[in-house]
Protein backbone atom coordinates (compact mmCIF):
# COMPACT_ATOMS: atom_id res chain seq x y z
CA UNK A 1 0.00 0.00 0.00
CA UNK A 2 1.53 3.43 -1.03
CA UNK A 3 0.42 6.78 0.86
CA UNK A 4 0.37 10.08 -0.91
CA UNK A 5 2.50 13.01 -0.69
CA UNK A 6 1.08 13.88 2.39
CA UNK A 7 1.15 10.54 4.53
CA UNK A 8 -2.01 9.74 3.68
CA UNK A 9 -3.73 6.47 2.41
CA UNK A 10 -5.72 7.49 -0.83
CA UNK A 11 -7.45 4.17 -2.27
CA UNK A 12 -10.71 2.90 -3.08
CA UNK A 13 -10.70 0.18 -0.34
CA UNK A 14 -9.27 -0.06 3.08
CA UNK A 15 -9.74 -3.35 5.04
CA UNK A 16 -10.27 -2.65 9.07
CA UNK A 17 -10.65 -5.67 10.97
CA UNK A 18 -10.58 -8.15 7.60
CA UNK A 19 -13.77 -6.44 6.47
CA UNK A 20 -13.05 -4.29 3.08
CA UNK A 21 -14.80 -0.35 3.92
CA UNK A 22 -15.04 1.40 0.71
CA UNK A 23 -13.33 4.84 0.47
CA UNK A 24 -17.09 6.94 0.48
CA UNK A 25 -18.25 4.83 3.80
CA UNK A 26 -14.96 5.74 5.68
CA UNK A 27 -15.93 9.47 4.31
CA UNK A 28 -19.44 9.03 6.09
CA UNK A 29 -18.01 7.76 9.17
CA UNK A 30 -15.61 10.39 9.33
CA UNK A 31 -18.51 13.06 8.27
CA UNK A 32 -20.78 11.93 11.12
CA UNK A 33 -17.81 12.26 13.76
CA UNK A 34 -16.64 15.76 12.64
CA UNK A 35 -20.30 17.00 12.10
CA UNK A 36 -20.72 15.67 15.93
CA UNK A 37 -17.91 17.88 17.47
CA UNK A 38 -18.63 20.46 15.48
CA UNK A 39 -21.83 20.93 14.09
CA UNK A 40 -22.69 21.92 10.31
CA UNK A 41 -21.48 24.86 9.95
CA UNK A 42 -18.19 24.58 11.29
CA UNK A 43 -17.42 21.37 9.83
CA UNK A 44 -14.82 22.26 6.40
CA UNK A 45 -14.04 19.20 4.12
CA UNK A 46 -10.79 19.45 5.42
CA UNK A 47 -11.48 18.30 8.21
CA UNK A 48 -13.56 15.25 7.21
CA UNK A 49 -10.29 14.35 5.20
CA UNK A 50 -8.37 14.58 8.15
CA UNK A 51 -10.60 12.27 9.89
CA UNK A 52 -10.41 9.92 7.86
CA UNK A 53 -7.13 10.00 7.03
CA UNK A 54 -7.68 10.68 3.49
CA UNK A 55 -6.86 13.78 1.18
CA UNK A 56 -9.27 16.47 -0.23
CA UNK A 57 -9.11 15.48 -3.35
CA UNK A 58 -10.67 11.63 -2.11
CA UNK A 59 -13.32 13.37 -0.55
CA UNK A 60 -14.52 15.73 -3.13
CA UNK A 61 -14.13 12.54 -5.54
CA UNK A 62 -17.25 10.98 -3.87
CA UNK A 63 -18.83 14.46 -2.81
CA UNK A 64 -18.90 17.64 -4.51
CA UNK A 65 -19.64 19.71 -1.79
CA UNK A 66 -20.24 19.75 2.29
CA UNK A 67 -23.52 19.92 1.29
CA UNK A 68 -23.41 16.51 -0.45
CA UNK A 69 -21.22 14.55 1.90
CA UNK A 70 -24.05 15.86 4.92
CA UNK A 71 -27.15 14.70 2.48
CA UNK A 72 -25.62 11.39 1.98
CA UNK A 73 -24.74 11.01 5.78
CA UNK A 74 -28.40 11.33 6.44
CA UNK A 75 -29.46 8.91 3.72
CA UNK A 76 -27.25 6.48 5.35
CA UNK A 77 -28.33 7.00 8.31
CA UNK A 78 -32.12 6.72 7.48
CA UNK A 79 -31.09 3.26 5.41
CA UNK A 80 -29.48 1.74 8.47
CA UNK A 81 -32.18 2.44 10.66
CA UNK A 82 -34.88 1.18 8.18
CA UNK A 83 -32.70 -1.79 7.60
CA UNK A 84 -32.55 -2.52 11.56
CA UNK A 85 -36.38 -1.67 11.90
CA UNK A 86 -36.90 -4.45 9.74
CA UNK A 87 -34.52 -7.07 11.29
CA UNK A 88 -36.66 -5.65 14.63
CA UNK A 89 -39.63 -6.97 13.42
CA UNK A 90 -38.95 -9.82 11.82
CA UNK A 91 -37.35 -10.75 15.32
CA UNK A 92 -40.73 -9.95 16.59
CA UNK A 93 -43.06 -11.42 14.03
CA UNK A 94 -45.51 -13.05 16.73
CA UNK A 95 -45.85 -9.99 18.95
CA UNK A 96 -48.80 -7.69 19.10
CA UNK A 97 -49.18 -4.64 16.41
CA UNK A 98 -48.54 -1.99 19.38
CA UNK A 99 -45.38 -4.21 20.78
CA UNK A 100 -43.99 -4.01 16.67
CA UNK A 101 -44.51 -0.55 16.48
CA UNK A 102 -42.94 0.27 19.80
CA UNK A 103 -39.59 -1.62 19.28
CA UNK A 104 -40.26 0.07 15.67
CA UNK A 105 -39.80 3.25 17.40
CA UNK A 106 -37.25 2.81 19.74
CA UNK A 107 -35.00 1.28 17.16
CA UNK A 108 -35.58 3.91 14.73
CA UNK A 109 -34.52 6.41 17.57
CA UNK A 110 -31.51 4.45 18.44
CA UNK A 111 -30.04 4.41 14.72
CA UNK A 112 -31.03 8.04 14.21
CA UNK A 113 -30.08 9.73 17.44
CA UNK A 114 -27.97 7.50 18.99
CA UNK A 115 -24.68 8.38 16.63
CA UNK A 116 -25.43 11.77 18.10
CA UNK A 117 -25.68 11.36 21.71
CA UNK A 118 -23.81 14.20 23.89
CA UNK A 119 -22.68 16.55 20.89
CA UNK A 120 -23.65 20.14 21.92
CA UNK A 121 -24.63 19.91 17.63
CA UNK A 122 -26.99 17.24 18.20
CA UNK A 123 -29.90 19.89 17.16
CA UNK A 124 -28.68 21.13 13.99
CA UNK A 125 -27.69 17.77 12.44
CA UNK A 126 -31.22 16.95 12.86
Amino acid sequence: MAGTACGRFDSSTITVNTVPMQTRDILLEAGLRVFSRHGYRHTSMSMVADEAALSRQAVYHHFASKEALFSALVESLQERAHEEVAAALEAMSGASLPERLYRALIVQHEVLVGDLAGSPYAAELM
